[in-house]
């Protein structure tokens, strides 16, 4: 398999065969069991592998936040200039922070991915793509927002991050089809940040640490996207933006994407050559 990278703009797909410190804090949230109303399979690693990355950014001289279990409900994913009940943006909001990793079931609909919460708010189990948006433009900190979730990054779905982007995020990182949670990804949660601050890009620390082929398990697909203002902007931040080098926001009207060639994870085809 090879690195493959695309184009995206104005929702058409184009496909196309340096360190300061950083005074930042990053986020997580993991779900390992889920309540009756919002019922899902029981996961519990994957708070281990959440805690895996946020302690390895905490090593780096970020600072941690977290937000896991029952606190995982609807609002705290939500801006509030999408639900006036969204609480995204503030200290205790995910928005809050330079980084976020997210750690729950995910699914798809029409709309495209939606991640479960442990307990119902606002009458929803489920926070989906159409009610974030992340970064400083309206009113957060984030710039680099990771979903270890399910159908996260389905290839069908990948133009609907474009409307969480505008708030002026630099990466979104997940999985086209289905991922895996289990002791033996761990250490790779902490990899991926190791490898972005000893230079490699946010983006390609995702796809190269997540990605699995058959021979030593399940097949999992990561997919990371990048914004900015235009095709070099966006491109700078898929292949050289680390943790430690973001640039500053801008409008994100197009996008620039990362993966394995032909990849070909469960419930899902396999990713473009």
């Amino acid at each position: 398999m090879k690195v493959q990278w695309a184009l995206v703009m104005s929702g058409l797909m184009i496909s196309s065969a340096g360190q300061t410190v950083l005074a930042a804090q990053a986020r997580s949230s993991a779900v390992t069991q889920w309540s009756s109303e919002c019922s899902g399979g029981e996961r519990s690693w994957w708070d281990d592998m959440c805690m895996a990355w946020r302690k390895k950014m905490g090593t780096k001289g970020w600072s941690q936040w977290k937000a896991n279990y029952e606190s995982v409900t609807v609002p705290r994913y939500v801006d509030p200039a999408i639900a006036n009940w969204g609480f995204d943006n503030n200290s205790n909001g995910f928005d809050g922070g330079t980084a976020a990793l997210l750690c729950t079931h995910g699914g798809y609909s029409d709309v495209g991915w939606w991640g479960l919460m442990h307990h119902k708010a606002q009458n929803e189990c489920g926070a989906d793509v159409n009610q974030l948006s992340m970064g400083a433009a309206t009113g957060g900190k984030s710039r680099y927002l990771h979903l270890s979730s399910c159908n996260s990054m389905r290839w069908s779905k990948i133009n609907s991050w474009f409307a969480p982007a505008d708030g002026g995020v630099h990466v979104i990182t997940g999985f086209h089809g289905l991922m895996y949670i289990g002791w033996s990804y761990v250490g790779e949660y902490e990899d991926m940040v190791s490898d972005s601050f000893s230079g490699d890009s946010v983006a390609e620390s995702w796809v190269d640490n997540m990605h699995h082929d058959p021979i030593i398990g399940p097949t999992i697909c990561p997919v990371a996207m990048a914004f900015g203002k235009n095709k070099s902007e966006a491109l700078s931040r898929l292949f050289n933006e680390r943790y430690t080098t973001p640039t500053a926001e801008t409008p994100s009207n197009h996008g620039v994407l990362m993966w394995m060639s032909e990849c070909d994870p469960e419930s899902a085809g396999p990713l473009p050559n």
